[in-house]
């Protein structure tokens, strides 16, 4: 778009094509930098170069590369920057518009061959190629002044271009790429300048690249007095619909070609539906169109996601699918470009859009929750043993009360068990409670007791031991014994059974019979017992025999002690 307020015509980046041929001076001198004054060999200061009467008007030294040079530094076309043949000729300049390590850049400037004078439309143009060892930047101009700008430093110089390349990063390294635009002459500029005026905030590099180094060639500068800038009327048609790919040709020749991917071509085939654009220009005359292309059959429209999914019961995976390609087909006949999943199965669609068809399918299982899980009743282990918990892998993932995650745990002493099993739709957990159990030890007590006549000895045994029976079939935990024999128990649990047995001897109360009162004659002694024969004995004169010699008149008196009571008795 040309500014008559600002007197500047930025217009895009092209490539060499067929230059439109201006027959007017070019202003410019040695503008292919062809003669030199001496044969290049190494790269250029600041101040005049080898290619008079171009000059490096800062501290930053420009290069000129010719095909004459010997050193290889700056030969054409292999150089310590890359590899470039000459636009023109055998050579051409170049500058750095960006280095790492600090504020840098080139320039390379020249006195016009005669002043541009006012009111005057002016075509600008150069060609630049970027070094191979660089990265590409947005902005590279001329600038033309009446007076040359210079520096003492080696920064940017901070004036205004009126020629600007707008076309993106220039990161072309094979071709050339012309800049060209044209302005309205305030009059009186005699020199032009060539670089980037840009401070490095402004100044990007091309993010693709791994270096922040820019280096350019430069080539085949003009400076042409042409007619005042025209729109270029074309058209492009469109819309249009096509499959697999369609290759846009312009109604229009003889002029360069932007194209909105950067190209520059006289055609671009395109594979996608999008809206493309052209700007034509001849270097100050441009215009501009778009065309709408719908491109069928380019990529498979339809996207039925992974080739198996596993969904929740209860849930549905919902398929949306564009309902303006055409008609589906799905697996049971349904026609809609929605579809709603639930159920266990293979669900396929196909499409036909005129160019090809297209058929995608997914795998859908539906997965249950875990169903509840159970380790079953509390229970006891006998020691030694060992149980095994065992569940079907399928069920899902598990993790029991120690961290472990197999299906299986053997459990081998007493302790609270627990399992969790899950799976993407759900958890249930179980918990069971093992006791450590032994056979059962039975003690009645002593191997022998002895019970006086008309006790009850009385046997209490746990019934929590396990299953009682008694010798007589009894089996009741409380056992009454009131006469004297050998009685046994036996006591089951599911470890085995426990026994033991005692003998019970029931013991008479102890009698104290010494007879009746009698009288003997003095010559015949009398000897007293008593029929008991158990406990102890103890005479009224604290005899403890089991009898008693009588050799006087009196009163004798017997006491018998067992553990069933005491007797009495006296004669």
């Amino acid at each position: 778009m040309v500014s008559l307020l600002y007197k500047r015509c930025f217009l895009s980046v092209i490539l060499l094509g067929s230059l439109c041929v201006l027959h007017a001076q070019n202003l410019v001198p040695n503008y292919s930098f062809e003669t030199y004054s001496s044969c290049p060999q190494a790269y250029g200061g600041s101040g005049p170069t080898l290619a008079p009467p171009w000059v490096a008007p800062t501290l930053g030294s420009a290069d000129i590369f010719n095909e004459c040079c010997t050193s290889g530094l700056v030969d054409v076309p292999d150089n310590f920057f890359g590899s470039q043949d000459a636009l023109t000729g055998v050579g051409y300049a170049g500058f750095y518009t960006k280095y790492n390590a600090f504020l840098y850049r080139e320039y390379i400037q020249a006195p016009l061959d005669m002043p541009l004078v006012a009111g005057t439309w002016y075509s600008v143009s150069f060609y630049v190629s970027l070094g191979e060892n660089g990265c590409g930047v947005e902005n590279i101009g001329a600038y033309l002044s009446v007076t040359a700008p210079t520096s003492s430093g080696v920064g940017p110089l901070f004036v205004t271009p009126q020629i600007v390349s707008s076309g993106g990063f220039l990161n072309d390294e094979i071709g050339w790429t012309l800049i060209s635009g044209c302005f309205l002459a305030e009059g009186g500029e005699a020199f032009i300048t060539l670089g980037n005026f840009e401070s490095d905030p402004d100044n990007p590099t091309d993010p693709d690249c791994g270096t922040s180094i820019s280096y350019y060639y430069c080539d085949d500068v003009t400076v042409i007095e042409s007619m005042e800038p025209e729109t270029i009327d074309f058209d492009l048609g469109g819309p249009i619909e096509v499959c697999f790919e369609y290759e846009i040709v312009p109604d229009i020749t003889g002029y360069y070609f932007i194209w909105e991917d950067g190209s520059h071509g006289p055609t671009l085939t395109v594979f996608e539906s999008g809206t493309y654009s052209l700007t034509v220009t001849d270097g100050c005359n441009y215009g501009v169109d778009s065309i709408e292309v719908i491109i069928n059959g380019v990529h498979d429209p339809i996207d039925l996601g992974p080739d198996e999914l596993v969904i929740c019961a209860g849930e549905s995976y919902d398929v949306s699918l564009d309902p303006d390609l055409s008609v589906y087909t799905w697996q049971d006949g349904s026609n809609d470009s929605d579809y709603s999943i639930t159920t266990t199965g293979i669900y396929s669609v196909t499409l036909d859009d005129g160019c090809a068809t297209y058929t995608d399918e997914i795998d859908i299982t539906v997965l249950d929750p875990p169903a509840p899980n159970s380790l079953g009743d509390d229970m006891f282990l006998c020691l030694g043993d060992e149980f095994v918990f065992s569940f079907d892998p399928a069920l899902g993932d598990f993790v029991w009360q120690d961290g472990s995650t197999l299906p299986t745990f053997t459990v081998t002493g007493g302790g609270t068990y627990s399992v969790t099993v899950s799976n993407m739709c759900g958890a249930e957990s179980a918990t069971v409670v093992i006791t450590d159990l032994e056979v059962p030890e039975i003690d009645l007590g002593p191997d022998e007791v002895v019970i006086c006549n008309g006790e009850i000895l009385e046997i209490d045994i746990d019934p929590n031991l396990g299953d009682i029976v008694w010798n007589d079939g009894s089996i009741e935990p409380i056992y009454e014994i009131t006469l004297p024999g050998l009685y046994s128990v036996f006591v089951t649990n599911q470890c085995g059974t426990g026994t033991d047995q005692i003998e019970v001897s029931v013991a008479p109360a102890p009698l104290a019979d010494l007879g009746p009162d009698t009288i003997v004659c003095s010559s015949d002694p009398l000897l007293l017992t008593t029929p008991s024969t158990d406990g102890t004995f103890l005479w009224q004169d604290g005899s403890t025999n089991e009898d008693f010699l009588v050799t006087n008149s009196g009163v004798y008196a017997l006491t018998v002690s067992t553990f069933c009571g005491t007797a009495m008795d006296e004669i």
